[in-house]
């Protein structure tokens, strides 16, 4: 590979704002990082999900949680891998994400594991995503926080089997929130000189 970068299936659209691929961020920080958070719970059962995958591009990291809470028992996975040279796939371990349709749709799989946490879920936007404000936040003259996400209530319908129960998801009385976040902040560590 060359300095110039890599080629992602994103490098394919004119949407370029740097004159480098999408394999890399204009920042060089290793707190720089981009993903997915999502959250399940169920009115009638209690039970819950929350899920993540974050890339972190400048320290060649992708990882993922699983915890889901049935009654009062918690079980919680964690993933991670190198990033590249599969950058274009957002998955790592049995956790995927699928984006079908931009800003609207996307299907989050965890397949069978041995640590009994698995699901098959899409995820349908209610309404356009809100974009909150960004927030840029500096300390001593170097910026330390430069945030952007969006968040969006959606229709969840599908399956979720946590420790060997299986649960029929859907929108009758299972309610879903999804963000997706970029940029240099907390997420992976605390904040240090980049």
């Amino acid at each position: 590979m060359s300095d110039a970068g890599r080629l992602t299936r994103l490098d394919e659209y004119p949407r370029h704002q740097v004159g480098g691929t999408f394999d890399s961020v204009v920042s060089d920080s290793v707190h720089w990082n981009d993903g997915f958070y999502f959250t399940l719970g169920d009115e009638d059962t209690g039970t819950s999900l929350y899920a993540a995958i974050r890339l972190h591009p400048n320290t060649d990291v992708i990882d993922g949680f699983a915890c889901a809470v049935v009654g009062t028992q918690q079980h919680n996975l964690r993933w991670s891998r190198r990033l590249r040279p599969e950058i274009d796939d957002i998955a790592v371990g049995p956790l995927r994400l699928d984006i079908v349709e931009p800003l609207s749709a996307l299907r989050l799989r965890c397949s069978d594991n041995p640590y009994g946490i698995a699901f098959d879920l899409a995820w349908n936007g209610l309404h356009e995503p809100y974009l909150e404000d960004r927030i840029v936040r500096y300390s001593g003259g170097r910026k330390v926080y430069d945030r952007t996400n969006y968040d969006q209530c959606c229709e969840v319908s599908g399956s979720l089997t946590v420790a060997g129960r299986t649960f029929d998801v859907t929108p009758a009385s299972w309610v879903g929130v999804r963000d997706h976040s970029w940029g240099m902040g907390r997420t992976g560590g605390p904040t240090a000189a980049s």
